[in-house]
C-alpha cells in the first residue's frame, strides 16, 4: 500500500452556494449531503506505507442513505440544525451561517 499526504487549504460549498449543482452533480447523489468541501492542493506526498496494517474491502454501507430516505429531505435537515451546526471541538461550523 501506499499513503497519500495533501497539503493545501480547504473551504467548504454548501447548497445555497451558486456553484453547489455543478459540483454536486459530479458526486453520487446520496440523501442528506450537507456540504462539499473543495481543497486547493499545494502539495502531494506518498510514502511506501509498509506499516499500515492490510484491510480487505467488503463494499459500500448502505445504512445512511436508508436513514436518509426515511427521515425525509425536512427530518434529514432537521437533524442537521439538532446536531451539525457546532464541532466536536466547539466550533460554529459552515452550516450554522445559514441554518443557525
Amino acid at each position: 500500500p501506499s499513503i497519500l499526504r495533501l497539503y493545501g487549504h480547504g473551504y467548504t460549498i454548501l447548497p445555497e452556494h451558486p456553484d453547489w449543482d455543478d459540483l454536486y452533480s459530479q458526486f453520487p447523489q446520496i440523501p442528506g449531503t450537507r456540504q462539499i468541501i473543495v481543497a486547493d492542493i499545494d502539495i502531494a506526498q506518498t510514502s511506501c506505507g509498509n506499516g499500515v496494517p492490510l484491510y480487505e474491502y467488503q463494499g459500500q454501507r448502505e445504512v445512511m442513505v436508508q436513514w436518509a430516505h426515511k427521515k425525509g429531505e425536512q427530518g434529514v435537515r432537521e437533524y442537521h440544525k439538532m446536531k451539525n451546526l457546532v464541532s466536536i471541538d466547539g466550533l460554529a461550523t459552515p452550516l450554522s451561517q445559514v441554518m443557525g
